[in-house]
Formats: C-alpha cells, sequence, structure tokens
C-alpha cells in the first residue's frame, strides 16, 4: 500500500498514529490525519492550506478542541479506521486525475476534504477551507517544481 506514498506522506501516517497514540486512541482517523498536517511546515499539505490563507495553528487548537484525551496507547497497536482508509483511496483518486505517479501530503488534505463524514472535513469546512481553491495551489505547486 504504502509504494506510491512519499517519504514525506508516510511520515504524516507516522505523526497521525503519535496523535492518536497520546490521546488515548487506537484507532486513527481523519482529524489525527489532519493534525499530523499542522506538525511539519515541510509537508507540502502545510504550504498549501498555508497559502490558501489559513492559520495551521488555529486549525489545530480547532482540532484538539474535538478530540477526547485518554491514557497514552502503544503504536503498534493502532489501525486505520475505515474513513481513514478512504482517505487514502481518496487521494489515490486525486493522483490518478492529474495523471501523477506518488501520492503526497498534498492529496491526502484533498482526500481529506473529500471524505466528508470525517471530523477533519467538517472541521476544514467550518474554517472555510475551498477543495477548488487548494486543487488550484496543489497544480501551482507542481508546476513550479
Amino acid at each position: 500500500m504504502w509504494v506510491r506514498f512519499t517519504k514525506r506522506a508516510r511520515e504524516l501516517f507516522d505523526y497521525a498514529q503519535d496523535e492518536a497514540a497520546t490521546r488515548g486512541q487506537r484507532e486513527v482517523d481523519t482529524e489525527h490525519l489532519l493534525l499530523a498536517i499542522t506538525r511539519n511546515e515541510n509537508f507540502v499539505a502545510y504550504q498549501v492550506l498555508s497559502k490558501a490563507g489559513f492559520s495551521l495553528e488555529a486549525l489545530r487548537i480547532r482540532m484538539e478542541q474535538r478530540i477526547a484525551g485518554g491514557m497514552p496507547v502503544d503504536k503498534a497497536e493502532q489501525h486505520l479506521t475505515p474513513a481513514a482508509h478512504r482517505v487514502t483511496d481518496l487521494a489515490y483518486e486525486e493522483v490518478r486525475a492529474t495523471n501523477g505517479k506518488y501520492i503526497g501530503t498534498e492529496h491526502l488534505l484533498l482526500g481529506l476534504i473529500a471524505e466528508e463524514g470525517g471530523i477533519a472535513a467538517q472541521a476544514l469546512q467550518e474554517a472555510g477551507v475551498d477543495p477548488e481553491q487548494l486543487r488550484v495551489i496543489v497544480k501551482q505547486m507542481h508546476q513550479g517544481l
């Protein structure tokens, strides 16, 4: 599954596991993926949201207020929720639509927005994130590479 993921995209999942584990959650869900994006300014997804005018710190605070905490758990005991798996599927669809060859953090961000039932998508919508605006920014960034 991870073969087409960039190093940064795999790192995003590691961060998401950390976010869930420190909160005592054995399932890595969409909110953990979004929190992970806010942790690393080198993620293209972080840069996309920044270019769109969103404060990643404010987004992180918004997400942390929605997530319950608990006793930390071992990351080895964790698994992805169906919604988090769906995010990866949607990210792959974003890549296919642009004839891309890899899944980066930017594609996972677009997958998070498209997974409308997830907490991350709800938070992004409440923050005023426009999926089409993000797609345009992603395309511009890819052309600038």
